[in-house]
């Protein structure tokens, strides 16, 4: 079970029968000067089963780690999400074409942004 603790910035990991495995700390950006209330959040979290993957909101961030067997977590991937306002929530789909389609919903912004991973 994996379980975005927002206002801590980390990753809990735990067994299905609630046992602490391990934990993941955010890899969140560093700014001059007030950074925006959300940036040492981690906001949500997304499995990909096909790849293996899971999907993370890390303060203005997307975080991809590698959670195959043997990987631990391990980071693959991370962009800045280009959000204008608090990135909340994320969802992950395959579209037609078979190209990762990565959801992040904007909570003040009340918009949804696509990034596409082909």
């Amino acid at each position: 079970v994996y379980v975005a603790d927002r206002e801590n910035g980390r990753t809990q990991i735990f067994h299905k029968n609630g046992t602490f495995i391990d934990q993941w700390n955010g890899d969140f950006e560093k700014f001059e000067g007030k950074a925006p209330y959300y940036a040492r959040h981690l906001s949500a979290l997304s499995y990909s089963s096909s790849l293996e993957l899971m999907f993370l909101i890390e303060g203005t961030n997307i975080v991809v780690r590698d959670i195959a067997f043997g990987r631990n977590g391990e980071k693959v991937l991370k962009w800045h999400s280009n959000s204008r306002s608090w990135p909340h929530d994320i969802a992950i789909a395959r579209d037609t074409n078979n190209n990762l389609n990565v959801y992040i919903a904007e909570l003040d912004g009340k918009t949804i942004s696509r990034y596409v991973i082909e």
